[in-house]
């Protein structure tokens, strides 16, 4: 894949390397070094026009992890009936407040979740 996408042999060749470097599992002491490193490898490689991924931060890779979790629920409460209803976009400031949660803590989305209403009236809402 690597060789038809023009990568030099070189290079493929010190690929099992680079990815034990470059993923996680080392030392806590090589672990500060190597995130410099990281970065400063994908900042090169990016300025030479390679197109490299962004490195996404541990709270990025939680907040996607979170949302295949709430797929599940938003299908299992749906399963049994109820309604549900994810949100994003909320006052994460005033969300903390009301909910007491510390600020060591991130809430990437909200899910409602209840028995729908029977009253199915038809409101009219402009359509766009």
């Amino acid at each position: 894949m690597l060789a038809e996408e023009g990568w030099p042999k070189g290079f493929i060749n010190k690929v099992p390397l680079y990815l034990s470097v470059f993923s996680t599992g080392h030392n806590r002491l090589l672990r500060l070094p190597l995130v410099a490193a990281k970065k400063l490898s994908f900042a090169v490689v990016r300025r030479l026009g390679k197109g490299m991924p962004t490195v996404s931060g541990a709270e990025a890779w939680a907040f996607k992890n979170t949302m295949l979790a709430v797929q599940e629920l938003l299908l299992a409460a749906t399963s049994h009936g109820l309604a549900t209803c994810p949100m994003e976009g909320f006052d994460m400031r005033r969300l903390r407040k009301a909910l007491r949660i510390p600020l060591r803590y991130s809430v990437p989305i909200v899910v409602s979740i209840g028995y729908p209403s029977d009253d199915r009236r038809e409101i009219k809402t402009l359509r766009l």
